[in-house]
């Protein structure tokens, strides 16, 4: 017990704790909340206005396994960008938008490829773990293919994600995920009775690409990164690849719950995968609004 009080105390100095982690942290976690309240919004809203059906249930499926797919590498990318940016930081500030420009175009390249070869073959691997209704193949693909962009803006953003809570600037990470839900939101509203549930796959991607370019531009707005087209797997981004890799094989088995529950749930009549995905998100309320402000805080701080 003394050990651990000790640690703290080394960790988070009385006048840190007190007058700026506390603070910083309890500002996060409310703006954190606030977004994404918004975002546990929108599955009220396909509810409301799509009801529980197969199109419904397409949907979350395809949603399901992008969002899983690209968390992965999203939070391995966000996790892991903190420290070395704070490294790279005390060692030559100016190194910083080298590293991010060989890190992004990288990650553009790697999840457009990954996400082309998804798609490619999407059909043999859905149509051997799915059930759902014969005929529906066809419209499960497209759906696929119209979320699949998707994955790429979220990986992308992680990316940036981290270098503004490397920067201690956690509001607008933190506010990032209800910018993407009011623009998925309003196309809802405004394409919803045209083009039906495609709307919310249309919205998600918007929401991210927005989410994406406001990144870039308020980094640019602030000085802190400055973004350039450089396409060169040297060292220094070899070293990063090989350090995410092993939290990604960690999270493969970890993450893959949801998705194998979303199947499993194709299997039973139509609703099935809808219900589950509805029920899912009242139960991850308390856990996400928890550990949406300190953790990322206390990720920066121990960095520095």
């Amino acid at each position: 017990m003394r050990f651990l009080i000790n640690f703290w105390k080394r960790s988070f100095p009385e006048d840190f704790y007190l007058n700026k982690l506390l603070r910083v942290s309890v500002s996060t976690t409310v703006w954190s909340t606030c977004a994404k309240a918004l975002g546990f919004i929108i599955p009220l809203i396909v509810a409301s206005k799509f009801g529980v059906n197969l199109k419904t249930d397409l949907f979350f499926f395809v949603y399901g396994v992008i969002l899983y797919l690209a968390s992965i590498v999203a939070r391995s990318y966000e996790n892991n960008i903190v420290p070395v940016i704070s490294k790279i930081r005390s060692e030559d500030q100016n190194k910083i938008s080298a590293f991010l420009d060989k890190l992004l175009m990288f990650s553009l390249v790697a999840a457009s490829l990954a996400v082309l070869v998804l798609v490619i073959f999407a059909q043999p691997i859905f149509s051997l773990i799915t059930r759902f209704p014969a005929g529906s193949m066809g419209y499960l693909l497209r759906l696929f293919a119209e979320i699949s962009p998707f994955l790429v803006f979220l990986i992308m953003s992680s990316i940036l994600n981290g270098l503004f809570n490397a920067y201690n600037q956690f509001w607008l990470p933190a506010i990032s995920p209800g910018i993407r839900a009011l623009v998925c939101i309003t196309v809802i509203f405004l394409l919803g009775k045209k083009i039906g549930i495609h709307a919310v796959i249309l919205g998600y991607v918007l929401g991210e690409a927005v989410v994406f370019f406001l990144f870039l531009f308020i980094a640019a707005k602030k000085n802190i990164y400055h973004p350039k087209i450089v396409f060169r797997l040297d060292k220094e981004l070899r070293d990063f690849l090989k350090i995410i890799s092993f939290q990604i094989v960690s999270m493969v088995a970890i993450g893959l719950n949801p998705v194998v529950d979303q199947t499993m749930a194709s299997w039973l009549n139509i609703g099935s995968v809808s219900i589950l995905q509805y029920a899912e998100k009242l139960y991850q309320i308390p856990v996400v609004f928890i550990l949406s402000g300190f953790i990322v805080v206390i990720l920066s701080r121990w960095s520095e």
